[in-house]
């Protein structure tokens, strides 16, 4: 994950091949004290249940509970199916 924040929105994550392709991102916004939630998208379906949504929500996980000493966290998958990210 390739690091890039927007305080409006917690911390946003890019989501990357090993050739620094951007293919989704994770974003971790705090919505209590202590307790955040994480939205995180792979944008193109071919690459879909390969394992990388779920290392990155892997990594997520350390961030938030090892890093961020979060007490809970909410997870949401969004679906894009969507051609302008085959570029």
């Amino acid at each position: 994950m390739l690091p890039f924040q927007f305080k409006r929105f917690g911390k946003f994550y890019f989501v990357r091949l090993e050739n620094n392709k951007p293919i989704g991102f994770i974003s971790l916004k705090e919505k209590k004290k202590d307790n955040y939630e994480v939205v995180y998208v792979i944008g193109q379906e071919e690459l879909w249940g390969h394992g990388l949504g779920t290392e990155a929500l892997r990594q997520a996980l350390y961030t938030v509970f090892l890093l961020f000493r979060a007490k809970s966290l909410v997870a949401r998958f969004i679906k894009i199916i969507s051609d302008q990210y085959a570029q």
